[in-house]
């Protein structure tokens, strides 16, 4: 009879099975660096019918004392470790009925109350893009006027502009350069926009040079939240008056839903704005600016091909 095998040798086979499109990127990345930083520095050479409620618990204890959040250590150890050993279990006849996490209480994260930006902070930062960043203006724009996840508008394809109807459906999110379901059922919503954001986001150069996303980077590829963030939050962190990164996503988090609920709607037309128009010179800086990128990405696309 074979030894039960360690997490690490079970880990090895197992990951290989989570692919695209059964498991989300963002999962498979998640995987990995939870397996990688924390598990399996402890329990790699630990047998799997070894481990019991006992070992965990002393697991999250050394993850809270090295600094980790509550919310973090059950991310590892009830998401990533259990999945694992859910499916360990399913294959292996000496682990079949156990299971070392029933036992383990985990307590309950409060769910942090939304923090939006006041009208005040909100007009500094996109005035702040208008004038500064216009290329990037539409971009900041959408959700902070309609509450759109940054992943979600990234998903966004020309399609889903209905420009006569007035109107934004949401139907998938990006993330990591992959799309997927957006993050749930309640997120399939078609919002009814102004025309002012309709004018706006006819202004990017994606409805000009037929590309498959609404939103660009100045490179003509799909703009990803997370690139954009890292170059552009700089920006966002100095004009908002936060020097921590992380505060500054909260709001962001906390601005968006807070947008959502705010133009939230049972009329069957879908959620309705909740933003008045900006000054008129947004518009005309924004185009200006994009009108230069869409000369720009055609001599590109020219030069690439000659």
């Amino acid at each position: 009879m074979q030894p039960t095998p360690t997490v690490k040798e079970f880990y090895d086979r197992w990951i290989e099975t989570k692919i695209e499109p059964l498991f989300r990127r963002g999962l498979i990345r998640d995987y990995k660096q939870c397996f990688k930083c924390y598990i399996l520095p402890k329990f790699g050479d630990f047998r799997l019918n070894t481990i019991g409620t006992r070992e965990l618990t002393e697991f999250r204890l050394e993850l809270l004392r090295k600094g980790l959040k509550v919310k973090t250590c059950r991310n590892i150890i009830d998401g990533s470790f259990r999945a694992l050993y859910r499916d360990a279990r399913a294959e292996l006849d000496e682990l079949k009925g156990k299971d070392p996490w029933i036992d383990l209480q985990c307590p309950v994260t409060p769910r942090e109350k939304p923090d939006p930006f006041e009208p005040a902070e909100r007009d500094k930062i996109l005035e702040f893009f208008r004038e500064k960043e216009p290329f990037y203006y539409p971009w900041v724009l959408i959700p902070f006027s309609i509450g759109t996840r940054p992943s979600e508008a990234s998903a966004l394809m020309p399609g889903d502009v209905n420009i006569d109807a007035g109107t934004i459906s949401i139907n998938k999110s990006r993330h990591l350069g992959a799309d997927n379901q957006p993050k749930t059922q309640k997120s399939r919503r078609v919002i009814r926009i102004p025309r002012f954001l309709i004018d706006t986001l006819l202004t990017l150069p994606s409805f000009a040079i037929g590309a498959d996303r609404v939103f660009l980077n100045k490179y003509g590829d799909p703009l990803d939240a997370g690139e954009w963030a890292k170059d552009s939050g700089h920006s966002l962190r100095y004009v908002g008056g936060m020097s921590s990164h992380t505060r500054l996503d909260n709001r962001l988090r906390g601005h968006f839903e807070h947008e959502r609920q705010k133009c939230q709607t049972s009329s069957p037309g879908g959620e309705r704005y909740s933003m008045n128009a900006p000054p008129g010179k947004a518009q005309t800086l924004c185009s200006a600016a994009n009108r230069l990128q869409v000369k720009i990405l055609y001599e590109s696309q020219d030069t690439h091909h000659h």
